[in-house]
């Protein structure tokens, strides 16, 4: 493939790009084949491909109506989408703000600060770019922190990894990872309840968390390459917060047999959260009765671009 002529980018910073080509890759070894790259400008935006909203204040609230309702739409959400925006949930958007904020300031350190946030062991921990081997994706456009497991081997690794300049990542880090285990877990619960299950069907099944920040940096030829390719999320629940800037682009799967499946961008709104449902929740249940739903949100799956 022919290297396209690079693009202006002003605010891409050397050590972004620094950051990016880390290792052996070059420029041009993150571009994709043409059918692999970007069918739908990242901020193209329709008003009939706005996500199913689900107020999650509502399914709290003591009308008996309303709640179901709601839990319905959420049903038909997860079956004809396989994603939605879930509003209300009731995380501070200070405290959303603040883990922004910081994690930010750990991507914004020099490429070598960076290198340092690493696990020895190779169990994922910290810091890897899209130019590196390992958990993510090699040559894609993107760089990531990645946080699991145990609460006190997560912060162990914290304190002696992260630098001391970033104030508190730790503490700020743990209590967002708290309020969002427990955000999904009572999600799956209603999930569980809207189906006609018992309450713990799906959230006994989420014993473990895993945190992930994504940053994308502007890029010099951005029509050439992606920051993850399409995929599927294995897990029971994925939970995305986007910033301003956006670019998550989902899989739309259309009724209509003649028509081609499309990409759609999904618009920004600081302080929701785009939730996806994992292909774990097919596998998790052995209830023949309710075996066809599985299957048909696996079918309505929509794939992250």
């Amino acid at each position: 493939m022919a290297d396209a002529p690079l693009l202006s980018s002003p605010s891409l910073s050397p050590s972004e790009l620094s950051s990016m080509l880390q290792g052996s890759l070059q420029l041009h070894q993150f571009f994709l084949n043409p059918d692999e790259r970007p069918q739908v400008a990242y901020d193209q935006f329709q008003e009939e491909d706005e996500l199913p909203v689900i107020d999650l204040g509502i399914i709290r609230s003591e009308s008996y109506d309303d709640k179901t309702d709601c839990l319905r739409k959420l049903v038909r959400a997860c079956k004809e989408w396989g994603f939605f925006r879930l509003v209300n949930h009731g995380l501070p958007v200070e405290l959303i703000r603040e883990m922004d904020t910081k994690a930010r300031k750990v991507f914004n350190l020099p490429s070598q600060a960076k290198l340092q946030i690493h696990d020895p062991e190779e169990t994922g921990y910290g810091y890897n770019s899209g130019s590196q081997d390992g958990y993510n994706f090699q040559g894609y456009w993107h760089e990531a922190l990645r946080f699991q497991g145990d609460s006190k081997i997560r912060k162990d690794f914290v304190e002696t990894t992260i630098p001391p300049d970033v104030d508190n990542f730790g503490v700020t880090l743990e209590e967002y990872m708290d309020s969002m285990e427990k955000l999904a877990k009572e999600v799956a619960t209603h999930l569980a309840v809207a189906l006609g299950l018992p309450s713990g069907s799906f959230s006994d099944a989420c014993k473990g968390l895993l945190m992930r920040f994504n940053h994308y940096p502007a890029c010099p030829q951005p029509l050439s390459t992606l920051g993850l390719l399409s995929h599927l999320d294995g897990f029971v629940l994925t939970i995305i917060h986007e910033d301003h800037v956006g670019g998550l682009q989902i899989l739309k799967q259309l009724k209509q047999q003649q028509q081609e499946d499309e990409w759609i961008s999904v618009r920004p709104q600081f302080g929701s959260f785009i939730v996806n449902v994992g292909d774990i929740l097919q596998v998790h249940t052995t209830h023949s009765n309710i075996e066809l739903i599985f299957y048909l949100f696996l079918g309505f799956f929509g794939a992250m671009r």
